[in-house]
């Protein structure tokens, strides 16, 4: 597949899923969502940023020609974590001093609180997504990295995909069980915040982001077969977000949980197969875009769901409100954060230069 067209499908399928999270975060009433089972679109869109995560580091690193050890190199690490952390930075210190200037945060206004805010993300809605991708970045891809590549040596290659996927799936069963089994020994509120920081939880999407990295053509090829397993995991969506039923183990954050991995992954294949040769135009170019600049546009999403939301027509064109500012503020925030960064990392090597000196 053209590497320029593959990135630009990248795109779409992230915008899609952006758009999946923001409709998910408009807290639509539960009758309309249950009535229209919006839970088949809106609860995809973490799960896909996952696959595709999964796919674009081993992208990354097939790119860059580097050994695993290469991967911690300082170099490569920074610049990875530098398009992670900076931004996700800037949004804590909006939201913290948000915290001061709205007296609906008053609880917040303390030095144990403002750590704690800081520990659990921040505030609003998807604020374990940066710390999320730090661990992946730090911890989760270079074991899976050294787990496809040294670990899965089987002959047949054409099972290597399925043997991986099951080995990776049953460590994340098991770590299911563990939160299971700590809740009861713990606060469930405790349990559930660190369940809901740790990327375990996301381990078997970013699997399967990986195998699809290696055998892209074969997926897009054979995708019937994936169907019935997609079936099954809409069936899990409707089933615990419109039926209420949890399936063991997975009791926290159950609608995202593994059972609905294939269904995220079809969502994914639908694009790369019948979104490949779309001519470019403005409507393209916006979706393009909004691809490029979906963790920003998530990052701003969480201050404005979670601190300054508006409420100006008490109807459903709030909600297109809601979408119009988080998009094009996201957007604007794309495009203005490196800079920004890029001054800070310079003035930073500036002082640690004249550290060095000294």
């Amino acid at each position: 597949m053209n590497e320029k067209k593959d990135i630009k499908e990248i795109n779409y399928i992230k915008a899609f899923a952006m758009f999946s999270v923001l409709i998910l975060h408009l807290s639509i009433p539960e009758e309309y969502s249950k009535k229209y089972i919006l839970s088949l679109y809106t609860v995809i869109g973490v799960p896909i940023f996952m696959i595709i995560t999964g796919h674009n580091y081993m992208l990354s690193y097939e790119k860059s020609n580097i050994y695993l050890k290469k991967w911690f190199d300082w170099e490569n690490l920074y610049k990875k974590l530098k398009r992670v952390l900076f931004p996700y930075i800037y949004i804590i210190l909006a939201e913290i001093i948000v915290v001061f200037i709205k007296n609906d945060f008053l609880e917040y206004r303390s030095i144990k609180s403002i750590l704690f805010f800081c520990i659990k993300g921040g505030t609003g809605p998807g604020s374990f997504y940066g710390p999320t991708l730090i661990q992946i970045i730090l911890f989760y891809f270079p074991i899976l990295l050294f787990f496809n590549i040294h670990i899965i040596k089987i002959n047949k290659e054409r099972y290597r995909a399925i043997y991986s996927l099951i080995i990776v799936f049953i460590f994340e069963f098991l770590y299911e069980i563990f939160i299971n089994y700590m809740k009861d020994i713990y606060s469930e509120i405790l349990v559930q915040q660190i369940y809901r920081m740790i990327a375990m939880r996301h381990v078997v999407f970013l699997q399967v982001g990986i195998i699809l990295y290696y055998y892209k053509e074969k997926i897009l090829k054979n995708f019937i077969k994936i169907i019935p397993f997609s079936i099954v995991g809409a069936i899990y969506i409707y089933m615990v977000d419109c039926k209420g039923y949890v399936l063991f183990p997975y009791y926290y954050w159950k609608e995202v949980a593994t059972p609905m991995v294939f269904y995220a992954l079809f969502i994914i294949i639908i694009i790369l197969k019948y979104f490949k040769n779309i001519d470019k135009n403005f409507f393209e170019g916006i979706i393009n875009t909004i691809g490029k600049a979906s963790y920003h546009i998530f990052l701003i999403q969480m201050l404005y769901f979670g601190m300054l939301r508006i409420v100006i027509f008490n109807n459903g064109l709030d909600y297109i409100l809601d979408l119009t500012i988080c998009v094009s503020i996201g957007i604007i925030y794309y495009y203005i954060e490196p800079k920004i960064t890029k001054n800070l990392d310079f003035f930073m090597n500036k002082l640690v230069k004249k550290f060095r000196n000294k």
